[in-house]
């Protein structure tokens, strides 16, 4: 090494960077309890009844919705989403529908 610590030119210097100094980075904490969200919500639409009627007059779009799903954000710029919806209409004549979904979102 020279006088500035810095290897010659036949020396080899290897600087050890672990995950350690990732935590020290902007943007990149490990906390994991920071990085994860859940959700939930939870809808029931029915339609008003009209006074000369004896049933509502939109049955098709009246039911209950539920979304939920868990939230990951590993660094500042990358949010992941796995989500679940879920919905049951009141019309027995009609099937219920469900989705997953996964979402990325990445901010530059």
């Amino acid at each position: 090494m020279d006088k500035s610590g810095v290897g010659g030119k036949d020396k080899v210097t290897v600087f050890d960077t672990t995950l350690r100094d990732g935590e020290q980075s902007p943007g990149a904490a490990l906390n994991i309890n920071e990085k994860i969200e859940l959700f939930s919500r939870y809808d029931q639409l029915s339609s008003n009844i009209p006074q000369e009627f004896n049933k509502p007059w939109n049955l098709a779009d009246d039911g209950s919705a539920l979304i939920t799903g868990i939230q990951f954000q590993p660094i500042r710029q990358v949010r992941i989403a796995l989500s679940y919806r879920d919905w049951v209409p009141s019309a027995s004549n009609m099937d219920n529908t469900s989705f997953v979904y996964l979402n990325l979102e990445v901010s530059l």
